[in-house]
């Protein structure tokens, strides 16, 4: 791949601003800190060129090790006792480089498909999941249009042919995932059963359940697909 091209990464973690009105400033800088564990799911020829409190940005020479990086790295994160769920997009063309940071089109492209990822989920442009190698399904998602950016784009959710990560359960006031086998504290709203992460999320949840039994898990502010 030429110099100016790159294969952009931004990961970031769903529900930080839930997480930091429910347990405040030190404890969601704690759990923002952890992305360091980006570092060990570094692949060679792929590196870290920022963090932007709950996300990061990564680059890569080539597709197939970024995308074994992202793999790695979401793996990591949904493995993680109470954390966030993490979601990833991934796009490549040129970029501008500069010392700590990118510029331009690829490195927005990958910022939007990142926002319009679900809980847990990786979404590609099309030459990405092209080139991601046979370790990878692609699930078609339509051609999406994102924020700010002109042309819709053909995007793809990727996963690990093998992948086996186990389902938790999402407090729905903080947005940390739960072991389903661990003990949390419960609620039962309108039939449908919630768990808490703590007492103090707990609280929350009794004092306005209306406002957390309805909140859809990591799709903020969902793409929209387009036909054709």
């Amino acid at each position: 791949m030429s110099p100016d091209l790159a294969v952009v990464v931004f990961a970031d973690l769903v529900g930080f601003s839930a997480l930091t009105d429910a347990h405040g400033d030190r404890d969601a800088v704690v759990v923002a800190d952890r992305l360091a564990l980006t570092e060990a799911a570094l692949d060679a020829g792929v590196e870290v060129v920022k963090t932007i409190g709950d996300a990061v940005m990564l680059r890569g020479d080539e597709i197939p090790p970024t995308m074994e990086t992202v793999a790695r790295l979401v793996a990591a994160i949904l493995t993680e006792p109470r954390y966030p769920s993490v979601r990833v997009g991934v796009h490549v063309g040129p970029v501008i480089r500069r010392p700590g940071d990118l510029f331009g089109q690829t490195v927005n492209v990958a910022a939007r498909l990142a926002s319009a990822a679900a809980a847990g989920q990786i979404v590609a442009s099309r030459p990405v999941a092209a080139a991601a190698g046979i370790r990878f399904v692609a699930d078609p998602l339509g051609r999406l249009t994102l924020h700010n950016i002109a042309d819709p784009v053909e995007a793809f959710a990727m996963r690990l042919v093998d992948s086996q990560v186990a389902d938790a359960q999402v407090d729905p006031v903080c947005r940390m995932r739960l072991d389903p086998s661990g003990s949390h504290p419960s609620r039962t709203y309108l039939g449908r059963a919630y768990a808490l992460c703590s007492g103090t999320c707990a609280a929350l949840f009794d004092a306005d359940p209306d406002r957390y039994a309805d909140e859809a898990f990591g799709r903020a502010s969902p793409a929209s697909p387009v036909n054709g």
